[in-house]
C-alpha cells in the first residue's frame, strides 16, 4: 500500500486554500503532520490495529478532520486526501450528497478515549467502504445511488411546491449555518446547490470514464 507523505499532504491542502475561501491558511500544528501519515501504519506488539486499506483510510481521515494540524480547512483536506489515498489503491470513492455533514459529525466527535477512538474510526472505514467502488460501472452506480438520486429527488418536490422541505434537507446536508461559502459563493438558493450537486455527478462519472479509457 502506498503512503500518503508530509509533502504530498501539504499539497493536497494548498489546493484546498486555493479553492475555498479559508478563513486562515496555513499548518497550525507543523510536529503533527508527521504523526497523521505515518499514524494508520502503526503497529502495536507486532500487532496492526488498521490492517486494511479502508481501516488505514479511516485513520487517515480522522487524523486530518480532529487532528487540526491546519488552520482551518482540515474536513475538506481530511476528504480529499482520504479520496487520493483510496484511489491510488484503485478504489473510488463516491462523495455522497451528504458528505459536508458526515465530516461535520466525525470533526463535532470530542472521544479521546483510545477505545473510542478506535470505534470511531472503524465506523468511518465502514462509511468509506459502502461509498466506494473499484470500477467504473460500480463508482458510476454510487454516484448516482448517493448523489444524483437524492437531489433528483429534491428538484422534484421542488416542483410540487415542497420547497420548505427541500431548503431543509439542503440546510442539513450541505450544513450552511456552518459553511455559508456554499450558499455565496457556490449557489443563490436551494435549487442551485441541488443543480450542481447533479452537474458534479455527471462530472464524476465522465471523468472516471476517461480515466478507464486511459489506462
Amino acid at each position: 500500500m502506498a503512503k500518503l507523505s508530509e509533502r504530498g499532504l501539504l499539497a493536497i491542502h494548498r489546493v484546498i486554500e486555493q479553492k475555498y475561501p479559508l478563513k486562515l491558511k496555513g499548518v497550525q500544528y507543523p510536529n503533527k503532520i508527521k504523526d497523521i501519515v505515518e499514524r494508520p501504519y502503526l503497529i502495536v506488539f507486532g500487532h496492526e490495529p488498521y490492517d486494511t486499506v479502508f481501516k488505514k483510510a479511516a485513520c487517515l481521515m480522522e487524523g486530518i478532520i480532529r487532528g487540526h494540524a491546519f488552520f482551518d480547512g482540515n474536513k475538506r483536506t481530511g476528504l480529499m486526501a482520504t479520496f487520493a489515498y483510496l484511489q491510488n489503491e484503485g478504489i473510488y470513492l463516491a462523495l455522497p450528497i451528504d458528505v459536508v455533514k458526515y465530516t461535520v459529525k466525525v470533526a463535532s466527535n470530542q472521544d479521546r478515549d483510545e477505545e473510542l477512538i478506535n470505534k470511531l474510526i472503524s465506523e468511518i472505514a465502514t462509511w468509506l467502504q459502502q461509498h466506494s467502488a473499484t470500477t467504473h460501472r460500480g463508482y458510476a452506480r454510487k454516484v448516482i445511488q448517493y448523489t444524483a438520486l437524492p437531489a433528483l429527488g429534491l428538484l422534484i418536490m421542488l416542483s410540487f411546491g415542497l420547497s420548505k422541505y427541500a431548503e431543509k434537507r439542503v440546510r442539513d446536508w450541505y450544513q450552511l449555518e456552518f459553511h455559508d461559502d456554499y450558499s455565496q459563493k457556490s449557489a443563490d438558493n436551494a435549487t442551485q446547490l441541488i443543480r450542481n450537486s447533479i452537474k458534479d455527478s455527471i462530472h464524476a462519472i465522465i471523468n472516471k470514464s476517461k480515466m478507464k479509457k486511459t489506462t
